[in-house]
């Protein structure tokens, strides 16, 4: 019998702030903390849900970012920006030690385009990487 990886997804409703994007304009390093600060506090709560009693830690994992976007999606580099604090908020919950290549063996991110703005969301699924 062979073990299974385990898995853990959040979903983030809406778009992720302006403020945390790589193109972010005149934006001051105030305003990208606070949103940082913010957004990761977020994602802390939605982890803390959906793990419910489960004891979960990775020492390998892969990270998958998808936005479902509608009007206009952030390009790869620019979803990738944006998303280190959900990422980041991981390892809050000592899900992951770190993000470094060490532990996150694999990284992709993708994106669908949805019909309507109140179905926009970003999904992060973190998956365990069985030695």
């Amino acid at each position: 019998m062979t073990d299974e990886p385990r898995s853990i997804t959040i979903e983030y409703p809406g778009t992720l702030p302006l403020a945390l994007r790589k193109n972010r304009g005149n934006t001051t390093h105030w305003d990208r903390a606070k949103e940082t600060k913010n957004l990761r506090e977020t994602a802390y709560w939605l982890i803390h849900e959906a793990r419910g009693d489960q004891k979960l830690h990775f020492n390998r994992a892969s990270v998958h970012v998808h936005q479902r976007w509608c009007g206009k999606a952030l390009d790869v580099s620019g979803l990738a920006s944006a998303s280190a604090a959900l990422v980041d908020a991981f390892m809050d919950q000592k899900i992951l030690d770190d993000d470094g290549p060490e532990t996150v063996v694999d990284t992709s991110y993708s994106h669908t385009r949805v019909p309507h703005m109140d179905q926009r969301r970003v999904t992060v699924t973190i998956t365990e990487v069985l030695e």
